[in-house]
């Protein structure tokens, strides 16, 4: 058995005709031909029906074909682990991101990483969750920018850092008259969040849990809004009103006119920001790197104390 004869049945599979697998393998039509049988009567099945038009895998042939998939994505990745060995720090990362934390953390190390390593290509997609996962599991990414927790079994998070939590709100909502403000005086169910806010909202109902204070009641509650961006519900409730959760790099880009719609927590909630992979990451050196500039770039404490 040989790989090359799993990349024939697999394109076999995909196209139902041996001519245009074998075009898509770059072998003659009987050489794949032969091969395929060579496999067949090595293994003692039948792997795929020739008598049907087009050629169609048997049920035995259907549970090899997945774990012949299976071999050569593991065999590609144990090609690309000798590969970025033997070269250091370069080649390809897919940056899977989600389009809460993109425009805000993407600025703050892209420059410095691609002077510091110019042999790294960086490829990346804003993606949401249910997106990021099956681009992941399809190796169509290499790590994912996310937060959690992760309800997705399989994959590695590695933590990154966590993020303090503020809020964006109109000048005429009720808690416009305060300073600063406690995690209790803010009702979730007034908020317009964005599409992947699943982890701020549990870190909140979480601190909330723990104490009893009356919420204030909104203007706005009677707006439902779901968007995937930070910016147009900002722009909403500058324009309509309401209230929503900001994570905190988007506070570090506000005018000074957009700030008087920040109010900042006493004690403020976090969402832990995290590096999500598959298991058996094969590019350990350019991630730890990745890691490294952003953390470089990360001073909450530091920035909390300028903006407040």
């Amino acid at each position: 058995m040989t790989l090359s004869q799993l990349h024939y049945i697999i394109a076999l599979d995909k196209h139902r005709h041996f001519g245009k697998a074998a075009e898509r393998c770059n072998v003659t039509q009987p050489t794949l031909s032969i091969q395929i049988q060579k496999l067949e009567k090595e293994l003692g099945i039948v792997i795929f029906d020739r008598t049907k038009n087009p050629v169609v895998p048997t049920q035995e042939g259907e549970l090899l074909l997945a774990q012949a998939q299976t071999v050569l994505e593991e065999s590609k990745k144990l090609k690309n682990l000798a590969a970025n060995t033997r070269a250091g720090f370069q080649g390809k990362l897919r940056i899977a991101i989600l389009p809460s934390l993109a425009p805000y953390l993407l600025p703050l190390f892209i420059g410095t990483f691609l002077e510091k390593y110019p042999q790294v290509q960086l490829e990346i997609v804003e993606l949401h969750n249910y997106q990021i996962f099956g681009r992941l599991r399809q190796d169509r990414a290499d790590v994912a920018i996310t937060v959690a927790p992760i309800e997705a079994e399989g994959f590695y998070e590695i933590p990154l850092f966590e993020e303090p939590l503020a809020v964006y709100l109109s000048l005429n909502h009720p808690l416009a008259s305060k300073d600063t403000l406690v995690i209790d005086d803010v009702d979730l169910e007034e908020c317009i969040l964005t599409d992947d806010a699943y982890s701020m909202r549990q870190n909140i109902e979480k601190l909330q849990h723990e104490t009893s204070k009356e919420k204030t009641i909104s203007m706005t509650h009677n707006l439902k809004y779901r968007s995937g961006s930070i910016e147009s519900i900002c722009r909403i409730i500058e324009a309509y009103g309401g209230i929503t959760i900001l994570p905190y790099l988007a506070t570090l880009h506000k005018s000074e006119w957009e700030r008087q719609f920040v109010r900042y927590f006493e004690n403020p909630p976090f969402r832990q920001v995290i590096f999500l992979t598959q298991r058996g990451f094969e590019k350990q050196k350019l991630i730890d790197l990745l890691k490294e500039e952003i953390l470089n770039k990360l001073n909450f404490n530091k920035q909390m104390q300028i903006q407040t």
